[in-house]
């Protein structure tokens, strides 16, 4: 036995559902789900970004530093009294220390500061006289960091010099191959990779599972509200930016969901959008209707 307005409620939560396609997400390239939290600045996916990459290619940037102090031609008395210069004028830099190594603990700010001092130090007199030495300190001067940091050299000097944030995004994209997940269904992608999309789709859909309560995240993907969802595909190429607008159903045309399609109050599982399915949209619907047409007057039924 229930109560009357009990099930009209229950029927209400079951009826229509909700899309589990929301929030704002960052999908890396190893498949790495983080949400974007909203903020001032590019709503938090600019910080992500630049976390990234400074975790990925810091080493790279200690390596480099190392193997320039070890160079014979960078005199080490010049280099010492620079460095004793840059110790003195950060001394009240929270958490700054010169010169660094792999074990230095280093976020996306204080990578920029990082950058700046040993992108100057190359250019100081810190070099030794010699003949022989002449065509390294042109070579290293002229080449700076970026034959170190290699193809990410343009996205790290950006970083460093905090700048650019919506061009930084796009070539994070390009760069990268993440995806960049805006305001529920607005996607951003350097390339259009329909599988990409699904798998990161499936995986948005999997950490709002508090949407629909199902022990099946795939599931999520193939509930009605879901499918029923407009996505819009932002790509970025040579020629500029283009958009691409499809629902998640078209998007899915060729998958087989199989039993991942299961309503609440429905134990049979059918394939979406299938002559099953709209039978059994049918029926309760059908069964909507006779029960609200009853009166019932608060009774209970049976």
């Amino acid at each position: 036995m229930i109560r009357f307005m009990d099930w009209v409620l229950m029927r209400e939560n079951e009826s229509e559902g909700e899309s589990c396609i929301k929030g704002e997400w960052i999908y890396y390239p190893n498949g790495k789900l983080q949400d974007a939290i909203r903020s001032d600045r590019s709503r938090g996916h600019t910080d992500l970004i630049s976390q990234y990459y400074v975790t990925k290619y810091k080493k790279a940037l200690f390596d480099f530093y190392t193997n320039f102090r070890n160079n014979p031609c960078v005199n080490k008395e010049k280099l010492a009294r620079e460095e004793r210069d840059v110790r003195r004028g950060y001394v009240h830099s929270s958490g700054f220390f010169f010169p660094p190594s792999d074990k230095t603990d280093i976020n996306h700010e204080k990578f920029g500061l990082m950058y700046s001092v040993i992108s100057d130090m190359i250019s100081s007199d810190v070099y030794n006289n010699d003949k022989e030495c002449e065509d390294y300190i042109e070579q290293i001067v002229a080449k700076g960091l970026d034959e170190a940091l290699g193809s990410a050299s343009s996205i790290l000097h950006k970083i460093a010099m905090g700048h650019g944030e919506e061009q930084l995004e796009v070539e994070a994209m390009k760069d990268a191959g993440m995806i960049l997940v805006r305001g529920a269904n607005n996607f951003d992608m350097y390339s259009y990779d329909r599988n990409k999309l699904i798998n990161c789709l499936k995986a948005i859909c999997a950490k709002n599972q508090r949407v629909r309560s199902t022990s099946d995240d795939e599931a999520l993907l193939y509930q009605p509200a879901t499918m029923n969802t407009t996505i819009f595909v932002n790509t970025f190429d040579k020629g500029g930016k283009s958009v691409t607008t499809m629902t998640v159903k078209d998007l899915l045309v060729g998958e087989t969901p199989q039993q991942a399609f299961d309503l609440p109050a429905a134990h049979l599982a059918v394939e979406p959008f299938s002559k099953a399915a709209m039978m059994r949209r049918d029926v309760l619907r059908d069964q909507w209707k006779q029960r609200t047409s009853e009166s019932v007057r608060g009774e209970r039924i049976y």
